[in-house]
């Protein structure tokens, strides 16, 4: 038989989505502890509920289906445009874009080594182009 998660626990799966999958902070913030030790603990017994990860899953579903890849395409060509000398938080956009692309499913944290400017190596892509590298495309 099944046990139905607590307010807590669903309080908890809303919190451990929305702030980039750290368990030990939503831990922190929705069962109010301040020990990191025991917020660690509780955090790993949280996340290896299977209940609590088919919650997790089943909020990731219900946002992603909120967010048109078009419209994350269109920000994340806004971001490869911006300077952070005109006053925008780029690092709070670039971690709002991750977020999305980890709900999406289409994330893949690998490392590339990378020489030169980002915006140096893509400023001679069209929009088009720059589209379709976003998307995957050759």
């Amino acid at each position: 038989m099944k046990k139905k998660l607590s307010v807590q626990e669903r309080h908890f799966a809303k919190e451990y989505v929305s702030n980039g999958q750290n368990a030990t902070q939503a831990v922190k913030k929705i069962f109010g502890t301040k020990n990191h030790s025991y917020a660690k603990v509780k955090a790993h017994r949280l996340i290896t509920n299977d209940n609590l990860q088919k919650e997790v899953e089943r909020i990731k579903i219900s946002i992603a289906d909120k967010i048109p890849d078009d419209l994350l395409i269109e920000k994340h060509l806004e971001l490869l445009n911006k300077r952070s000398k005109n006053g925008i938080d780029v690092y709070a956009v670039k971690h709002g874009l991750e977020l999305a692309y980890k709900i999406k499913g289409s994330f893949a944290p690998q490392k590339i080594k990378q020489s030169g400017s980002l915006f140096g190596d893509l400023a001679h892509l069209s929009n088009e182009e720059l589209t379709n590298l976003i998307a995957g495309g050759a």
